[in-house]
């Protein structure tokens, strides 16, 4: 029999005697932790903010102007002590079924609308399906301290190496920001002539480090295409929080009018006509305010064994388990979300994994939660169907990731062709 480990909450070491309370809803399948926090997530959302949910610890949060207790916070995973997993099990016994309710009752977006109820081509779909105003520099107010614009972190001397400004005298709905390496320059083609391409509404960006072996055809590269930003620090996997907060702080300095910011990996595909569609008339079922929308990951171990490429060290990170985090590679932010994230990353110690410590580490110390975007991607079996047979109702805002350049191509002819 498998032992039981300390430190691990409830959700993680009583698999067993929480497995009952297990919930499935559509695409979605939560553990009895993921079902209460998604539970907490939607009434905050529906305006019942009598709390809030820190996912990373399982902590209860109540509200500055609560009057009750403020700022005390009420632990349900304490060591995992047989009390607090009692506890815990009871709460999520009461919300799944209230959470199930819920999920089933609230509207899904119907993404059929975005793609056939109008003969436009997809570029048109930003300027004619926003039913609100858009953010100005008003909506958030942005500071700059002296010196911030020169710090990155810990690095002093920061700099964009490479930088364009495509949001100046404009106010986006969305930007793409996309972590990419200097050797992905065939990833990087593939984006631009597909999902990428400025006439499909959603302006792509690259973000990188600096190279020497590449760095000349980098330059060329961008004097072609004009969609390159590079910071002066060296591209490597122990350099990819500087390049995530990097393009935090290119949102906050040099598109600050954006409504969201889509951060991305170069491996993935987005259904554009889709996506502008959901940013434009559904994500008010999240709010537009302190937005995270990802995939995450929670109870999840540090690597320790030498030799691993995400092997951290106990110095690095001395903790049992990671925080809840979101997997890098999609990442929906609201502009204030990625400015608040980018201003406390700036004071935080830097740890090397960026989803962990910028979704994770620095989200915590924010209060900020995400909520779940795993229905709306489109992968294996279901993106192999989708290929061979387009015609298929399969709804879908981003598929990957890992994507080949080929089956990135054969996605994006699959979109384009349930256009006509």
């Amino acid at each position: 029999m498998r032992k039981k480990r300390s430190g691990y909450c409830g959700s993680c070491s009583s698999r067993a005697v929480v497995r009952f309370f297990h919930v499935r809803c559509g695409s979605l399948c939560f553990s009895s932790f993921q079902c209460a926090e998604m539970f907490f997530v939607l009434m905050n959302r529906l305006e019942f903010n009598t709390f809030t949910i820190n996912s990373a610890t399982a902590k209860f949060i109540l509200p500055e102007n609560s009057g009750v207790m403020t700022g005390h916070r009420y632990n349900l995973c304490i060591n995992g002590r047989p009390s607090s997993k009692r506890i815990f099990v009871t709460v999520c016994f009461i919300m799944c079924p209230i959470c199930t309710i819920l999920l089933l009752n609230v509207h899904t977006p119907d993404f059929k609308q975005y793609t056939s109820s109008t003969n436009l081509s997809p570029a048109y779909y930003l300027t004619n399906t926003v039913n609100s105003p858009l953010s100005t520099k008003d909506d958030f107010p942005v500071t700059h301290p002296s010196n911030d614009e020169t710090t990155l972190i810990n690095l002093t001397n920061f700099q964009f190496t490479i930088n364009h400004d495509p949001c100046k005298n404009s106010q986006p709905l969305i930007v793409g920001l996309i972590h990419s390496a200097p050797k992905n320059y065939a990833k990087r083609m593939t984006i631009r002539e597909t999902w990428g391409n400025k006439v499909h509404g959603i302006t792509v960006l690259f973000f990188v480090g600096m190279t020497s072996d590449l760095q000349s055809k980098l330059e060329e590269e961008d004097k072609t295409y004009g969609d390159i930003v590079q910071g002066n620090f060296v591209d490597s996997y122990r350099n990819l929080t500087y390049k995530h907060v990097m393009l935090l702080k290119w949102a906050k300095y040099h598109c600050p009018n954006v409504k969201y910011v889509l951060k991305l990996d170069d491996d993935v595909v987005v259904n554009t006509p889709a996506m502008l569609g959901f940013m434009a008339r559904n994500m008010s079922l999240w709010g537009t305010n302190r937005v995270m929308h990802c995939s995450p990951a929670s109870c999840r171990t540090p690597q320790r064994k030498a030799g691993l490429k995400w092997m951290v060290t106990q110095d690095e990170y001395p903790e049992k388990m990671y925080p809840a985090y979101c997997l890098g590679w999609v990442i929906i932010y609201t502009i204030d979300t990625a400015i608040l994230l980018y201003e406390e990353a700036q004071r935080t110690p830097y740890f090397w994994i960026d989803d962990v410590h910028v979704t994770g580490i620095v989200a915590n110390k924010v209060n900020l939660t995400y909520t779940l975007l795993n229905s709306q991607i489109l992968r294996h079996k279901r993106l192999a169907d989708f290929i061979k047979s387009p015609k298929a109702t399969v709804d879908f805002l981003i598929a990957g990731p890992e994507l080949s350049e080929a089956d990135s191509r054969a996605l994006w002819k699959a979109i384009v062709s349930t256009l006509t």
